[in-house]
Order: structure tokens, then C-alpha cells, then sequence
């Protein structure tokens, strides 16, 4: 495996990491806010609801940045193989 295809795996499995983390993040969140509607009439739900988006939005970039690069990887192997 060539050095720039190691780094690219490298690089794709820590976005793939990052975006699962962001997604233990978001679970947690939903269970907070449901928690909050259940025990505080929802006080804080607005503030939770823009966090939750902002971790959303934050984690579909990461899972792009990881899709495009194990796109790069497998484009430099097909290369590889003529």
C-alpha cells in the first residue's frame, strides 16, 4: 500500500470516528431534551435543539470528509491495479 492510500485510511477511519462520537454526542442530547420536556416543562429545549443542530451539521461534514476520502483510496487502488 503506498504511503499517500495508508494516509488517506488513516485520516477516512479518524473521520469515521469523530462522526460516531458527534453521534454518541447527539443521542445524549435527545435524551436530555426529552428529559427536560418531561421534568422542567421543556425550559431548556430551545437552547438544546440549536446545540443538536449545530453537532448535526458539524457531523455531516465529517462524514463527507470520510466518504470522499475512501473515494480517493478507492480510485488510487483501482490505478494501482493497471
Amino acid at each position: 500500500m503506498s504511503a499517500n492510500v495508508k494516509k488517506l485510511a488513516e485520516d477516512a477511519g479518524f473521520e469515521l470516528s469523530a462522526a460516531r462520537e458527534r453521534l454518541e454526542w447527539f443521542a445524549a442530547l435527545a435524551r436530555a431534551i426529552a428529559r427536560d420536556v418531561e421534568h422542567c416543562e421543556g425550559r431548556d429545549v430551545q437552547l438544546l435543539a440549536q446545540l443538536a443542530k449545530h453537532l448535526g451539521d458539524t457531523g455531516v461534514a465529517s462524514a463527507d470528509a470520510a466518504i470522499d476520502q475512501f473515494e480517493q483510496i478507492a480510485h488510487a487502488s483501482s490505478e494501482a491495479a493497471l
